[in-house]
C-alpha cells in the first residue's frame, strides 16, 4: 500500500464515488476540497479524511486490510474506518484490538416540522473569522477543517449566540461537489431550547441554495441527533460499521 501524491488525487474521484455510506468524505479528498490522504495497492483505495474518518473502495484483499490494520496502530492521526462490506467487517471483527459499532446515515426529504423561533436573548449569525475562535466543543469546524481559511473558503456555518458567546452551532463538516454533511453541537448550559435545530435548518437552506444535498449521520445510540434529523426532514438511508483500533476508544 502506497501513499498517493496530492497531484494525483483527481484520478481517484471515480473510486470515491463508488463509496455508498459517507461518500462525501472520500469525494471531498479526491476533489481537493478538504485535506486527507489516499493510499492504494493498485486494486483498492483507502481514503483518510483530516477528521480521521476513513473509507475503502475497490478490490479489497486481506493483505490490503492488514496494511490498514497496521496503519491504525501506528498513525498519529486517528483512523475511524467506515465499512458496509461484510468481508471487511469480518476481517476487523476477528481482531481483539478492534471496536466496532454502527453509524446511521440520513438523506434530506423535506421539512416535516415547523421550527420554532429562537428563545429571547438568542441570536442567529453566520460563522465568520471573528466567531470561530470562540466556538469550543467536541464537534466544531476545527474537527474537520485544518485551517480557518480553508473552512471559510469552502465551508460555511451558523451559530446561535447568547450575548457575545456561542451557544449552539451547525456547520459543514464535509463538503463535496454534490453534498454537504452537517455537524451540530449545543453547549450543555443551552440545551433543550431548540438551538441546534434552528442552526441546522440554516445549514440545510444554505446547502440547497448552493445546489447541494444536505446529509446527516450519527452514531446509532445518539438518539438526540437522530431526533433532530427527523425534525429537520431527514430520513435514514443507510448504515455501516464504524471500526476503531483499541487506542481510539
Amino acid at each position: 500500500m502506497e501513499k498517493i501524491s496530492h497531484e494525483d488525487y483527481g484520478l481517484f474521484i471515480s473510486s470515491a464515488l463508488s463509496v455508498n455510506c459517507g461518500r462525501i468524505y472520500p469525494l471531498s479528498i479526491a476533489e481537493g476540497i478538504q485535506k486527507g490522504d489516499i493510499f492504494t495497492d493498485g486494486n483498492a483505495c483507502l481514503f483518510h479524511h483530516t477528521c480521521g474518518f476513513a473509507f475503502t473502495s475497490g478490490d479489497l484483499s486481506n493483505s490490503f486490510l492488514e496494511d490498514i490494520f497496521q496503519l491504525m496502530k501506528v498513525s498519529s492521526r486517528r483512523i475511524v474506518l467506515f465499512s458496509e462490506n461484510e468481508p471487511v467487517n469480518s476481517f476487523f471483527r476477528s481482531r481483539k484490538e478492534i471496536s466496532a459499532e454502527y453509524r446511521d446515515f440520513y438523506s434530506y426529504c423535506g421539512e416535516t416540522e415547523k421550527i420554532m423561533p429562537l428563545p429571547e436573548g438568542y441570536r442567529m449569525c453566520r460563522i465568520d473569522e471573528g466567531l470561530i475562535p470562540k466556538i469550543r466543543g467536541r464537534i466544531t469546524p476545527a474537527f474537520s477543517w485544518t485551517s480557518v481559511t480553508d473552512f471559510l473558503s469552502h465551508g460555511a456555518g451558523f451559530c446561535v449566540t447568547y450575548g457575545d458567546e456561542p451557544a449552539a452551532w451547525a456547520f459543514s463538516a464535509a463538503v463535496s461537489s454534490e453534498e454537504i454533511d452537517i455537524g451540530v453541537e449545543t453547549l450543555p448550559a443551552h440545551q433543550c431550547r431548540g438551538l441546534s435545530i434552528a442552526a441546522a435548518q440554516e445549514m440545510v437552506r444554505y446547502a440547497i441554495q448552493n445546489g447541494k444535498a444536505p446529509v446527516w449521520a450519527c452514531h446509532r445510540n445518539n438518539i438526540a441527533s437522530a431526533r433532530t434529523a427527523a425534525k429537520l426532514g431527514f430520513r435514514k438511508s443507510g448504515e455501516c460499521l464504524v471500526i476503531k483500533h483499541i487506542k481510539e476508544i
